[in-house]
This record gives structure tokens, sequence and C-alpha cells, in this order.
């Protein structure tokens, strides 16, 4: 219970403050170049001349790079406009997810060089960029630590989805029979025909010819079919698995016409790996009975196994 609440701060509660707190920067750095630009035509430079408010804005006013500042932060508070209003009503989660990090990311960057051009230019205020720099620091290693197993993860899966476009027509996020698919297949079928795209060469391709001939008969690995909330999973809780950018346990799934390939990303990626459990994707796979194989990859070394199981897909 308290990690689920910790895990709900760090995921939600401190993002929004900490984006309270940017966008609060953010705005009076905005009005106070605004109001004291003599580029811009609302200034209000004509009205106030004295003051300690008028000096501080004066400063960041007379630097040209400033406008290009302001750009960037209105166009994010444009955007963030629409987000705020269309997505709550699917739940707050849904601007938690990774299509959105990009807006955060570029507003952090943006109040950074808002503070650096007004507020830290002051010879007096210099000493605190060095607590900045050191931040700086920190949030990139940490950021780096806690996105990069994701983003190896993420490249498994796209590219055990592009051997599925490639060899089955399908595998890109597309439904059978939805019109998403077709529009898929016609478009990199024009790609590829005309040479602009080009399927990803990876330890995938290398492994085609074997995931395409009959499962082996004398390798034969420990699998269960589990019925779950998500749907049917194949499911192993002994195989060990190292932690190369490779590695992982990948669902096989052969029937007379197909081959599907399947990836179940991990939650974990630094050290070993034990088990996996691998979710059947039913509605990208055509109706028909599957054998069920593994292929694992391990250490840079790729093996296929046969489970001896079978499921059907009819719906």
């Amino acid at each position: 219970m308290t990690f689920g609440i910790i895990k709900q701060f760090v995921r939600s509660i401190a993002p929004t403050i900490l984006g309270m707190v940017l966008v609060s920067i953010g705005t009076y750095w905005s009005l106070g170049l605004a109001l004291y630009s003599k580029e811009l035509p609302f200034s209000w430079l004509k009205l106030t001349r004295k003051g300690k408010l008028f000096e501080l804005h004066q400063r960041i006013a007379d630097k040209p790079i400033n406008l290009l500042i302001l750009g960037g932060f209105l166009f994010l508070a444009a955007n963030a406009l629409v987000i705020g209003i269309l997505r709550p009503r699917f739940g707050y989660f849904v601007m938690l997810v990774s299509n959105y990090k990009i807006y955060p990311i570029t507003l952090l960057i943006l109040v950074y060089l808002m503070l650096l051009t007004g507020w830290l230019r002051k010879t007096s205020n210099q000493k605190y960029f060095y607590l900045f720099l050191v931040f700086s620091l920190l949030f990139n290693i940490a950021s780096y630590l806690k996105f990069t197993p994701e983003v190896i993860e993420r490249r498994k899966d796209l590219l055990v989805r592009a051997y599925n476009q490639k060899n089955n027509l399908i595998g890109l996020g597309a439904e059978r029979h939805s019109p998403f698919r077709e529009y898929a297949i016609t478009a990199l079928k024009r790609l590829t025909d005309q040479g602009i795209y080009v399927y990803p060469k990876s330890f995938v391709a290398d492994m085609e010819s074997q995931l395409l001939a009959p499962l082996p008969e004398n390798k034969v690995i420990e699998a269960n079919i589990v019925k779950a909330s998500d749907g049917e999973r194949i499911e192993n809780t002994d195989l060990k698995i190292s932690g190369g950018i490779n590695d992982g346990a990948y669902l096989i799934l052969k029937s007379a016409q197909n081959t599907y390939l399947i990836y179940g990303q991990q939650e974990r990626f630094f050290g070993g790996k034990v088990g996996f459990s691998l979710l059947v994707p039913t509605k990208m796979l055509e109706p028909a009975d599957y054998q069920i194989g593994i292929m694992v990859v391990s250490s840079g070394k790729s093996e296929i196994f046969n489970t001896k199981k079978q499921i059907s897909v009819n719906y």
C-alpha cells in the first residue's frame, strides 16, 4: 500500500506540482518580456520606466534570443491548453503517457533558458548556476538509468512488429480486417517499392529461416497456458534470461499459413530475469490452430524450443 502511494506521488502528483512551478515562472517571465520589450507592440515601456521590476525585465527584453524563447513557451502553452481541455475526459493518466513527455522536457529547457537570460545574469546570482548545473546532471543521469531499459525493450518489440508486418502483413498496432491494417499494407508497399523505406536488419531477420521452419521436436521447453484478465498468456517461471540488448523470450505462434513472432516487454532489464509471461494477441491473429514455440535469446545466442502446446484462435 505504501509503495503504491509513493509510486502515485512520483508518477502524477510530483510532476503536476513541478509543472505548476515551471508554468508560473514561464508566465511571470513572459509577461515581463511582453510588458517591457521594445520589439512588441503592446509594451508598457512608455508607462513605467522606474523600479527594480523595470530594470529586471529591461535586461531580459534587451536580448533578441528571448523572443525565440517566448515563442517556444507560447507554443507549448497552446498545446498544453488543447491537451488539458480534450484529454482529461479519458482520465488523468492519459496525460502521463509517453506521447506527451516531449512537452514537459521542452518546458524545463525553456524555463532554464529564461533563468539564464534573466535572474541568473546578475553576478550575485551566478552562484546558483552551479546548483542548476548539478541538478541538470543528476536529472539526466537518472533519466538515462530510468528510460534506457524501456527504450531497449521497446526496440525489441518494434523489431518483432516489423518482422510480422513484413511476413504476415500485420504487426504495427492494427487488428485484422481493420481499415488501419489495409492502410498500413498499402502505405508500406508503396514506400518499400520506391526504396524510401527498408525493413530493419536485426537479429530477427537473421532468424527468419529458422522461424519459418517446423518447430524442433527434440528441443522442448516447459510452458503453461494461463487464463488472465487481459487474455491468454504463455508462462514459464524457471527460464534464466540474461540482460543483453537483444535478450529475452519471444513467443512463436505457428499455423499452417502463418508464423507470428511476439515479444513480451519486461519490467526489468538490468540483472538476470527468470521466466516469461507472453500475451497471445488474438485480435492480430487469423483464426487457426497454432503450435506454440519459444525463441530464447540469451547472451547473444538464439535458440528455438517447442512447448508441445497448442492454442486455438477462433474469434
